[in-house]
Order: C-alpha cells, then structure tokens, then sequence
C-alpha cells in the first residue's frame, strides 16, 4: 500500500465493520455508532507494515490503542466537514487510510497500550495493566460480613500487575504501590474481551515502589 513508512510509524488494519452505522445488542436493539462513537470506535487491529524506526511491533502482531484515536484519525485524513468533529483539537499523529472496503490506520509505535503476539501478551511504553487489591471485608463476631457502600472497596494505592513492560523493574504477580490513585479502567479504553473490566492502566512513572518478599 506504501512505498516506506516515516518516523516509528505502523499500519494497522483495523476489524471489519469498522464505519458501520448501527451496531446490534444482545436485545436485538440496533444502536447508532455515531452517538456512541468512542464507545464502538475500533481500539486494536493487525499490524500490516512497519517504518524502519519501529523498535518492537512486527506485522502479524495485533496491537491495542485508546477508543479516540480513531476519530482523530478519520478527522486527520478526510476533513472536519462532518459536524462530529467541529470543536475538537486535532493531533497530527494518526492517520485514517480507506481502501476499499478495508480501513486502515497509520500511528506511531509510540501509541501502542500492548500488543498481542500469537498467545503471548507484550507490554510497551511505559503501560502497566494491573489489578486492584480488594480490601478484606470486616466482620462481626457472628460473622456478618459488615458492607459500607460509600468507602472504597479495593486498597488504594496498592494494586498486583498482570503485564508489564520488560523495560521498567516489574513483572507479572508483583505488588506495587502507586503515587496516585489509578483508576484509568480498562473497559474506558479499549471496546475488546481480551482482557477483563477488572484491570487498570497504570503509568510506570506512577509506580513509587514493588513489596519484596524475603525468607525470614
């Protein structure tokens, strides 16, 4: 499709059915993708060719990326002529590409939140996924668990990693604490069952420290 990719950019092709109008529920009820965009806009896709500055992502590999890259993207490549888009600040990252019935995307490696590399899951740019400890739940002497729908139900700043990438000092089943209440959830950014609604982004630079366990 292109003579070379610049930059650390990749093209990703992006699932089918990416610009349809309306999108069926388990109801049966149809719903308008233009009203909900960012919720169905497309969040991964199959990696077809990358520039020579890419440092990691290989074609085959299927990468994830935030719900509003794509509307910047379309924006970008076709024009700001529909009303969507009036307002909104346009980033000169991304890229939409059309061919055919097919749609592509064009962004730097940079973007990438993960990747997916046959059955193997790889961390990248600083993205940590993480799941929050939950707090154990306090009990009265007949053993009544006692529930405070107001408080937090996980331990704040405290969470156990599931990927990591390999460039920062953590991996898989360590507990860290983190400088700040991460509460970046995975189902606001990617619209995909590879990974379940429990777990978090967490930035590496918020991570302060990792429990070490040692045999007393």
């Amino acid at each position: 499709m292109f003579k070379e990719l610049l930059r650390t950019d990749i093209l990703v092709k992006l699932p089918q059915g990416t610009d349809d109008v309306l999108v069926k529920q388990k109801s049966g009820i149809y719903v308008s993708t233009l009203s909900h965009k960012e919720k169905y806009n497309p969040t991964y896709g199959e990696v077809v060719e990358v520039s020579e500055g890419a440092q990691h992502a290989k074609a085959g590999d299927v990468v994830f990326f935030g719900n509003h890259l794509w509307d910047v993207a379309k924006r970008r490549a076709f024009g700001d002529e529909d009303e969507r888009y009036r307002g909104h600040y346009t980033a000169d990252k991304v890229f939409a590409v059309k061919d055919g019935a097919d749609y592509y995307m064009i962004l730097p490696e940079e973007m990438i939140y993960f990747l997916r590399r046959g059955k193997e899951l790889i961390g990248m740019n600083g993205i940590v996924i993480a799941e929050p400890i939950a707090k154990e739940k306090e009990q009265t002497h007949s053993g009544l668990i006692i529930v405070d729908l107001s408080e937090e139900t996980y331990v704040e700043n405290k969470m156990r990693v599931f990927l990591a990438p390999n460039t920062i000092d953590v991996a898989k089943g360590d507990v860290v604490h983190t400088l700040r209440h991460c509460d970046i959830a995975i189902e606001e950014e990617l619209n995909n069952p590879i990974l379940p609604a429990k777990y978090f982004f967490v930035e590496a630079e918020n991570i302060i420290a990792k429990e070490v366990w040692t045999n007393s």
